[in-house]
């Protein structure tokens, strides 16, 4: 869907994730998008297989999510929407999301990495990655099977995406411990 740039402007817009009805969030983007709002539906190739063939769908990353970049003031046109179920936060308060982790998200998606859907991680420290097509990003490092990974998450949500990395390519900042966990 429509994927502005992710400027960041905090006198009026930040970016909302929108709680939305499962299968309708292209729907609720593009309505969003005639309505003149910047969204964000990022998307993952997903792989199905139909008896001996084995078909490539563009599906949302996080189903029954998506991003909209809105003036809290003028929230209302935004709920009145079809499909919109509410504005995510904690409790009955929305939370704007953190424009570095739409940024992270985005760059993990154009890396060109194989990505997956996996379970917001409970566990394990923050790190970053130091070098390679994933440079800059913050995430946290899991070993899953024997394979290192970093996810990258929307605390907001609890959703994450996690693409498999080079232990040489992390960067450890003074102060933070790396926790491994295993599935």
């Amino acid at each position: 869907m429509a994927e502005e740039e992710l400027i960041e402007s905090p006198a009026e817009r930040s970016w909302f994730a929108l709680h939305i009805r499962t299968n309708k969030e292209y729907c609720v983007s593009r309505v969003l998008s005639q309505k003149g709002y910047t969204t964000y539906l990022p998307e993952l190739t997903e792989h199905r297989n139909y008896g001996n063939r084995r078909k490539r769908f563009r599906v949302p990353c996080f189903r029954g999510y998506s991003f909209c970049k809105l003036d809290w003031t003028q929230r209302l046109n935004v709920l009145q929407t079809p499909h919109v179920y509410r504005i995510v936060g904690k409790g009955m308060v929305p939370e704007p999301i953190p424009e570095s982790e739409l940024k992270a998200v985005r760059t993990l998606i154009n890396s060109g990495l194989p990505l997956e859907s996996c379970v917001y991680p409970r566990i394990g420290e923050r790190i970053r990655i130091g070098r390679g097509p994933l440079a800059g990003i913050d995430g946290v490092l899991i070993d899953i099977k024997g394979s290192q990974r970093v996810v990258v998450s929307i605390t907001l949500l609890q959703r994450s995406l996690s693409a498999e990395i080079a232990l040489a390519d992390l960067h450890i900042e003074r102060n933070v411990t790396l926790t491994y966990a295993t599935d």
